[in-house]
């Protein structure tokens, strides 16, 4: 009966954790060949936005849009730097909206939540099956469409043989008769509705779930949530557990520890009276301190990677999760041994 709820409701869930409701939703921004490669992979539309339409075709436009970003593209000598010509959006969509009008009607909401301010930046939905879901995948330029006459000023200050500021940038450029020039311009420079970078991303992210959700909400005007993701419950034995698990770790890295310096310790109390006279007034080096340094690293490496190698080449871990107690229990045990036996061929006294 579970499996047929999740089946049936598994797309969008309620988590109780934080009491909201989540989907799927992923951004991706894309370079001008990226940009160029899913336009061509677009097969069936099911909407677009902010295009004109005379023409017969979304994707002629989409595909003139794509000729002048390659054409303005910055290039720069030995760089790697490319600018964003668009960013890509997948949105699971709901099993509960199946006909076409209520996924246009879906996909404009979302959209006008995205671009709140009004930009006409082009856009086109289409879908794209995985397994037996369903997503829509919206594709979006970040050039605003303009189409329209303005005109042509200076972009940088302009001065003549005497140093005199002749034309200053942003001026209105003039033709000989003293009228201004006019130049008819499609797509304006760049508007950026996404911020790329580390602070922001994530927020970003739980922002455009939350404006899908409500795209949704408004769509189906209600949603029965029936199959909710699971809260867990802090049972004693649950953190029990995970106390043991971190005691036993934290005890085998104290046992390194301590025993490595009661080595070093021990090589500097052996035969003190003839390092005093061969090191008279310098500090006298450590036998074998190389190799117990070694021997501390090698086992400090293994719990960095939470995992090694015994003697017969079978691998065991000893991370804080994902291994029962008593399985860390045995590996911890093994390497144990391991580091004993190294110990004693360094330094034979260090367990008398």
């Amino acid at each position: 009966m579970k499996e047929n709820i999740a089946a049936a409701n598994g797309d969008i869930a309620i988590s109780f954790d934080d009491y909201k409701v989540k989907t799927y939703v992923r951004i991706d921004m894309l370079h001008i060949n990226g940009f160029s490669k899913e336009i061509r992979c677009i097969n069936g539309v099911i909407a677009s936005g902010c295009m004109p339409e005379d023409l017969k075709s979304q994707l002629t436009f989409l595909r003139k849009l794509a000729k002048y970003e390659k054409k303005h593209q910055y290039q720069y000598d030995k760089s790697t730097y490319k600018t964003i010509s668009g960013v890509k959006i997948e949105l699971l969509l709901p099993r509960k909206i199946r006909t076409l009008e209520q996924k246009r009607k879906l996909i404009h909401r979302f959209m006008t939540k995205v671009n709140p301010i009004g930009y006409k930046i082009p856009w086109i939905a289409y879908e794209v099956k995985r397994g037996t879901a369903m997503y829509i995948t919206v594709l979006l330029s970040e050039r605003e469409y303009l189409d329209h006459t303005q005109s042509r000023c200076y972009n940088r200050n302009y001065y003549d043989a005497n140093g005199n500021v002749t034309h200053k940038k942003g001026e209105i450029m003039l033709d000989k008769q003293g009228k201004q020039i006019e130049e008819h311009v499609l797509f304006s420079n760049k508007v950026r509705l996404f911020c790329f970078n580390k602070l922001t991303f994530k927020r970003m992210v739980a922002q455009l779930v939350d404006h899908y959700v409500q795209a949704v909400k408004s769509v189906l005007e209600h949603i029965h949530t029936k199959f909710v993701i699971k809260k867990k419950t802090a049972r004693g034995r649950w953190h029990y557990f995970n106390r043991k698990v971190c005691q036993e770790i934290n005890m085998m890295k104290q046992y390194v520890e301590f025993y490595c310096n009661r080595a070093v310790s021990l090589m500097k109390d052996m035969d003190l009276d003839r390092w005093m006279e061969e090191y008279r007034g310098r500090a006298a080096p450590v036998p074998k301190m190389k190799e117990i340094m070694a021997v501390f690293h090698k086992f400090k490496k293994r719990f960095e990677k939470e995992s090694f190698h015994d003697t017969s080449g079978v691998m065991r871990k000893i991370a804080y999760k994902r291994v029962s107690l008593p399985v860390l229990q045995e590996n911890l045990d093994v390497l144990k041994k391991e580091f004993m036996h190294e110990l004693v061929c360094i330094v034979p006294a260090i367990f008398q």
